[in-house]
């Protein structure tokens, strides 16, 4: 009899299950097609437009929503977000759209979601892009896999984001009581918006070996000469039309005589990760 009790009780406990398990799995999402619009201009940002038609079952009043990932097929990895802007709370890049079903099955026709083309986080730039979308219909509330849509494959070029428009060099100026030199940049940044950055000026011999830097303000942390000029982008697009930086003659490692030198442009995240590389600038330093 007890035996015979386990057996009613187990069956009531798979049964039960099974009807959990089937419960969860009957929510879904079926995609019939997509499409993409590239190019797409939409208050001032150039970007993709990305189009879906599905359909959701038995999702009624169910709080959910698109969530669109970007992976470097190069890589196999999921692009990094560098500004909390597109993002998930993982720090990957994503962008998303939230859903309203009233009806069940619900049907979207023409589901349009926006995705700016700086917003993918590309470092470095420029260069060419193999991005694959991972497409999926989430919880809205806790990110939870509804149903995964599809993915779709696409080729990115992305052109120069900055650009050194212009560089010059005062010689002979006096700061704090040393002699140096005052290094001008005009430089035109698109990409960075409130993003924390800065520029760095490498110091090179004309065959591109560093020179070694006196001090640790002018360093890098291989005791490479270098000088850094912080950022912080205000707009969309930024010009900064004059930044400077003085450097003095005394950080240059050299013997005396005549150099051949060259300054490396980079403009880098704050992390130190490159964001594109700008210019190259020769210039000769003599010393008695």
């Amino acid at each position: 009899m007890k035996e015979t009790i386990k057996e009613v009780v187990l069956f009531c406990a798979i049964v039960f299950s099974g009807f959990l398990v089937g419960s969860v799995q009957a929510q879904e999402a079926r995609l019939e097609k997509l499409w993409v619009d590239f190019d797409v201009t939409r208050e001032g940002r150039k970007g993709m437009l990305i189009h879906l038609k599905f359909t959701v079952i038995r999702m009624k009043n169910v709080d959910a929503a698109v969530r669109i990932m970007f992976k470097d097929k190069s890589n196999d990895k999921f692009l990094p977000d560098r500004n909390k802007a597109f993002y998930t709370t993982t720090g990957y890049v994503a962008v998303f759209r939230n859903l309203q079903i009233d009806y069940d099955p619900g049907y979207y026709e023409d589901l349009q979601i926006f995705m700016p083309y700086e917003e993918l986080d590309l470092s470095p730039f420029p260069g060419r892009y193999n991005i694959s979308m991972d497409i999926d219909v989430i919880y809205a509330d806790t990110g939870e896999l509804i149903s995964h849509l599809t993915f779709y494959d696409f080729e990115y070029f992305e052109p120069e984001m900055a650009t050194a428009e212009r560089v010059w060099i005062d010689y002979n100026v006096t700061q704090g009581g040393k002699k140096g030199m005052l290094i001008h940049v005009k430089l035109r940044v698109q990409g960075l918006k409130q993003t924390n950055s800065y520029l760095a000026i490498y110091f090179e011999k004309s065959n591109g070996d560093p020179v070694k830097g006196k001090s640790l303000k002018f360093q890098t942390k291989s005791g490479a000469m270098a000088g850094f000029i912080d950022l912080r982008p205000c707009c969309d697009v930024t010009v900064y039309d004059d930044l400077s930086i003085f450097v003095p003659y005394e950080e240059f490692v050299l013997p005396a005589g005549k150099h051949a030198l060259r300054m490396h442009f980079d403009l880098h995240y704050e992390n130190a990760e490159l964001f594109q590389h700008l210019t190259y600038y020769d210039f000769e330093f003599s010393r008695r």
